[in-house]
């Protein structure tokens, strides 16, 4: 409705513009020329149309533009922050909790401990020995391979393998051990697996699954070690499986 009122308002002026549109019709009056005057309308009446549309049409190309720059910004900022991400030390992006303390020490437990000092909380990657009261290492109360340390990460989680390591401030390594996912033995050919420990004690050794597995309690039972059953571990990401 407005369109039109504004539409009718130009035609108007057009119209008075030419001087024509105050003489009264008369058969002499050569001023007077209908058909001039129709054809003049139906030329207005389209230029105006043309006018419009060109400035939807404009309206239009700046909101496909406006849409296309922000899907490249925001396109920007996705891949600066995917490589941001990626650029992130791999123990960062990897590591699912035990180092870096987002596992808490109440959900790392074991069969047994030498005393506090060699709790399973003292079990993390990297412990080192803290005056006489932590010990670098979680230690298992006595030297027999049938003691464990296991974490629960509180919901099933894809793992890549386990990170081992030997007693910080002694030579005692694990130098065989199983893994369990939830209770089961991860298995090779039809029987367990045994993966391949530590040789010294602060060297990382990573025992690396097939394939990621989910699982919410992990568990590690050493199988032989170098003079007691003591260890560091950390757990790898699943989604860091092609990494390692």
């Amino acid at each position: 409705m407005l369109f039109v009122i504004h539409l009718c308002s130009l035609m108007a002026a057009v119209v008075m513009a030419e001087g024509d549109v105050m003489l009264p019709y008369h058969p002499q009056n050569t001023a007077f020329h209908p058909q001039r005057r129709v054809t003049s309308a139906k030329s207005l009446v389209t230029m105006l149309l043309l006018k419009e549309n060109k400035k939807l049409a404009d309206k239009l190309e700046q909101v496909k533009l406006d849409s296309e720059l922000s899907n490249l910004a925001l396109q920007t900022k996705l891949e600066a922050l995917e490589m941001k991400i990626e650029t992130r030390p791999r123990s960062t992006r990897c590591y699912m909790g035990m180092k870096f303390g987002d596992i808490p020490d109440s959900a790392i437990t074991a069969s047994s401990q030498v005393d506090v000092k060699h709790s399973p909380a003292r079990a993390r990657l990297d412990t080192e020995m803290t005056g006489d009261n932590f010990r670098g290492g979680w230690a298992a109360s006595t030297p027999v391979s049938d003691e464990w340390i296991q974490v629960d990460l509180g919901s099933s989680l894809p793992i890549a393998g386990v990170i081992l390591q030997g007693r910080s401030d002694m030579n005692e390594w694990v130098k065989t051990y199983k893994v369990q996912c939830d209770s089961v033995t991860i298995q090779e050919y039809g029987v367990d697996k045994i993966f391949i420990g530590n040789t010294d004690r602060d060297t990382k050794v990573v025992g690396k699954f097939h394939h990621p597995l989910k699982c919410q309690i992990v568990r590690i039972v050493p199988v032989s070690f170098q003079v007691h059953v003591t260890l560091r571990f950390e757990l790898i990401s699943g989604k860091c499986f092609d990494e390692y």
